[in-house]
């Protein structure tokens, strides 16, 4: 049986967006938690513990994706860590369920594994409000190479909220970046032909 029960735990993921142009953006995670003997009500013996923390994509089993010991201070049972420092930092995309493992010591690790979840502003983050840089993902019609955007099949480009049309079956390299404009004759078939502007 585990000497430690921990019995309480709160995950904040938190992305610190440098000012610096082109620093990365380290990715670190705040764990408060109360740790407890067996008992699961009793804190322990305030002092430092060696505390192995662990992110895995599976409930139980498997190997970690990442792991760091930290000597933790605990006081009264609480305790309060930043997970992920500089010298260890959390290299994960962040794009799939992960786990959080804790191990006190020599003894074995804490059971259940504890979820990882985002906290409310974090769901802002599914809406760009600006982008730099962007990579569209798998099955996208678009790609980036050497910071010119393509289409990945024979498309037509237009500015999107305006209005704006393009015609003919062939709509290849037609480009309609104008306001309420049309690209192309109805009607027509034609390929590799037209750069379009309109009004403002």
């Amino acid at each position: 049986m585990n000497r430690f029960a921990l019995i309480f735990g709160l995950i904040i993921l938190v992305f610190f967006a440098s000012t610096l142009v082109g620093a990365g953006i380290p990715k670190m995670i705040n764990y408060q938690g109360m740790l407890t003997g067996s008992d699961g009500k009793t804190p322990v013996t305030n002092g430092n513990y060696a505390i192995l923390f662990s992110i895995y994509n599976i409930s139980s089993g498997g190997s970690s994706l990442w792991s760091h010991t930290y000597n933790v201070s605990v006081t009264n049972g609480l305790f309060n860590i930043i997970l992920g420092d500089s010298s260890v930092p959390i290299n994960l995309p962040f794009d799939t369920t992960y786990w959080l493992g804790i191990k006190v010591g020599a003894n074995p690790e804490l059971s259940p594994r504890i979820r990882l979840t985002s906290v409310g502003y974090a769901y802002r983050a599914l809406v760009a409000d600006s982008a730099r840089v962007t990579t569209p993902g798998s099955g996208s019609n678009w790609h980036v190479s050497n910071s010119v955007l393509y289409t990945n099949s024979l498309w037509g480009i237009a500015r999107g909220g305006a209005n704006n049309v393009i015609r003919g079956g062939n709509p290849q390299t037609q480009v309609n970046l104008g306001a309420a404009c049309t690209t192309g004759t109805s009607g027509e078939n034609w390929a590799y032909q037209t750069v379009s502007g309109g009004f403002a």
